[in-house]
């Protein structure tokens, strides 16, 4: 499959494969969502249809500003229009004023994701999807290939109970939907009364990952630098959730973790001991210049990817965990949650499996079960072939 040249919903909108209706609209985008020819798909965009405003994600219209930064609207220097946030403190507003949501007809969405349940991403389009039912507009989603592919699934299923930010809805951590998928199962299990269209990709298959497109990988976020990293992201990310650095404010978040009172030689030979297909373990020290543990030395590893089709890094991960709980009990913990909060793990992975002891043995059961469940429970909604 490598050197397909896949078009997403956005080529073939500025290709006028597919004209969009006669609409004002209200554009979900960031600065890395570009056309195969590299453009700025809101540049695009705005040649094609009536472009009322923009709204942007967490990062920004720019994708610079930090994790859980509040960002502010603005107006984009490229097209001259307003940009309204969907990611900042409101308080009681709304978070869409009601003069910009008077100004569109519908909302226009091109928002590349990495096809796992942390990355906010998917919380924005769920948000607009909620909003758009509420205020009688309509949705248009311009679809993207999943980076990671739409035949693997990984990670337990999140129960609603444990519902946040970086988990909005039921889904695995890795999740095998595109964004397109995703808002047509939210759409129909909601039971939300919504004009929704996908503009569908051309010429991507379920199990293609982000090289077998054709398709340039573009940085979505400031800790997501390229595609290996979004290729570990679904495991290494429940680093997040403990007291050791995942690697941010380092040139490899993601794929370096560590923490002062580890030695690294020690826990990268117990690590090559678990089974880990796909993946490299070395040893690797660091200094993080920002986030956790800023400023420290940290004794950590280094992931490498060896076979991308082959990883599996959430499984991985949770028995890496284990096994620095095990070398380093008097260390170790999970990052105790806030007063009005469940503990970032538990909104990670799920309350049930920490609560139960975070057992190993017990996890690829789970996870087969689940996954397994999902699968049948999406299959009514995927419209792209394997």
């Amino acid at each position: 499959m490598s050197g397909a040249v896949v078009l997403s919903g956005v080529d073939r909108v500025v290709t006028s494969q597919v004209r969009l209706p006669d609409l004002r609209y209200g554009l979900v985008t960031a600065a890395h969502a570009r056309t195969n020819a590299g453009r700025s798909s809101r540049v695009a965009l705005q040649e094609q249809a009536r472009i009322a405003c923009l709204f942007s994600p967490e990062h920004g219209l720019d994708g610079v500003a930090g994790a859980g930064d509040s960002v502010g609207d603005s107006r984009d220097e490229l097209t001259g229009l307003p940009v309204y946030s969907l990611y900042q403190q409101q308080g009681e507003n709304e978070l869409i004023p009601a003069a910009a949501l008077e100004s569109i007809d519908a909302f226009l969405y091109d928002l590349p994701d990495i096809g796992v349940r942390f990355y906010t991403y998917i919380s924005t389009c769920l948000q607009v999807l909620e909003i758009a039912a509420r205020a009688g507009k309509a949705v248009c989603i311009l679809d993207r290939p999943n980076p990671l592919g739409g035949l693997v699934l990984e990670g337990l299923t999140l129960a609603p109970g444990d519902f946040s930010f970086i988990g909005p809805y039921s889904l695995p951590i890795r999740y095998g939907l595109t964004v397109g998928e995703l808002a047509t199962l939210y759409v129909a299990e909601r039971g939300l009364e919504l004009d929704l269209e996908v503009i569908q990709i051309e010429g991507w298959r379920r199990g293609m990952l982000q090289p077998d497109t054709g398709q340039v990988f573009t940085i979505p976020s400031p800790n997501i630098p390229n595609w290996q990293t979004a290729l570990c992201y679904p495991g290494t990310c429940l680093i997040e959730g403990t007291n050791l650095s995942e690697g941010r404010g380092t040139p490899r978040p993601f794929t370096w973790f560590g923490t002062p009172w580890i030695r690294q030689e020690e826990l990268a030979q117990a690590l090559e001991e678990l089974p880990h297909p796909g993946l490299a373990i070395r040893p690797q020290g660091y200094i993080p210049s920002a986030s956790k543990l800023a400023g420290q030395h940290c004794q950590g590893i280094a992931l490498e990817i060896t076979d991308a089709a082959a990883l599996r890094p959430v499984g991985f991960m949770v028995a890496a965990i284990d096994r620095i709980r095990s070398l380093y009990p008097d260390d170790f913990r999970f990052i105790a949650p806030e007063e009005t909060s469940i503990a970032a793990i538990c909104r990670h992975i799920g309350r049930s499996f920490v609560e139960d002891g975070w057992r190993v043995a017990d996890f690829a059961c789970r996870e087969a079960q689940d996954t397994s469940e999902f699968r049948a429970r999406v299959a009514p909604w995927l419209l792209y072939k394997e």
